[in-house]
């Protein structure tokens, strides 16, 4: 593993609180009130880290493994996959279903936890999380097989190779817009936010994953919040890397460019928490039962997109 791909995955894991605490803090100042601080994350990380776990009894060794299976599930590809660094397209093979494979290992364990808990809410919340993921799920493994049509690879590294050299702005192309879009969905849907569900809601009967909190605590509960921390960091920078390719540092650029390239991540990621809190203020969250619309509208998109690209796709 190349020593700047070390480099990005520490960065990676350290800025990964900061996003969520960014939506947080950008959400309360559009809604002209004072909001939490963005760094507030990470003391409630170092305090929880700090104190003592209280184990559940007649749990088993899966519901204390769970937070560390979380956490490495999410921190894995950080180390991996061109986030902030791309040495080249020979030296890392990441796939995009090996990312797809990754995070539905995760959300297994975390459901897993929650069931062996024998916490009523975590079993809920665990229901509820498989239920979306079913869509989620076939809906990455269509957009994978429209990257492989597309682009004849399935590798994160060719991808964003490719990637950087189209020209900016971008020509438009029918397959890949519907692509990106729902790529755009799938972070909704993947992540738990709204319309699927609302993260900061503390409302047992209506929280999806996050009802498998209940059960946790002290380290094990922050490992998790770190964890999904990650992820959402992971699918922003997944999506804006796609959207604008540009800013990636290579082993090509002299160390004061990528210096330069690397700065400029955390405001790409702030662009994205920007969208994100737009999108969540003017929609609102839906019922369980009704979730099932825009899990629907990713799938026919990204069958639209592989139809599109059977008709009208040209290799770029």
């Amino acid at each position: 593993m190349s020593r700047w791909f070390i480099t990005q995955g520490i960065l990676y894991i350290l800025i990964a609180p900061l996003t969520p605490g960014l939506i947080r803090w950008l959400k309360a100042r559009l809604l002209r009130k004072q909001g939490i601080h963005p760094l507030q994350i990470y003391f409630n990380l170092w305090q929880r880290l700090g104190t003592q776990e209280i184990r559940l009894q007649n749990t088993s060794w899966v519901f204390a493994a769970v937070p560390y299976i979380v956490f490495a599930c999410y921190a894995l590809p950080g180390f991996l996959m061109p986030l902030i660094v791309q040495p080249g397209a020979s030296a890392v093979r990441f796939d995009f279903l090996m990312l797809v494979y990754l995070l539905g290992f995760a959300r297994f364990a975390l459901v897993l936890g929650g069931m062996d808990s024998g916490v009523p809410f975590a079993s809920l919340g665990g229901s509820r999380t498989m239920f979306v993921y079913i869509f989620v799920e076939p809906t990455l493994m269509l957009a994978a097989y429209v990257m492989a049509v597309h682009w004849r690879t399935t590798n994160m590294v060719t991808l964003l190779s490719v990637q950087d050299g189209i020209t900016f702005p971008p020509k438009i192309h029918t397959a890949l817009l519907l692509l990106w879009v729902t790529l755009a969905l799938v972070v909704l849907g993947e992540t738990e936010r709204i319309p699927f569900d609302e993260p900061s809601s503390h409302l047992e009967l209506g929280m999806l994953g996050r009802g498998i909190h209940l059960a946790y605590s002290g380290p094990g509960l922050a490992l998790i919040e770190w964890g999904e921390a990650m992820l959402l960091t992971l699918l922003l920078s997944v999506v804006v890397n796609f959207v604008l390719p540009l800013g990636i540092f290579t082993t090509l650029n002299p160390l004061w460019g990528g210096l330069l390239l690397i700065a400029l991540y955390p405001l790409k990621l702030l662009l994205m928490a920007l969208a994100l809190v737009i999108w969540e203020l003017m929609q609102a969250k839906l019922r369980v039962r009704s979730v099932i619309e825009p899990a629907t509208v990713m799938l026919i998109m990204v069958i639209l997109a592989i139809v599109m690209e059977a008709l009208l796709g040209t290799k770029l």
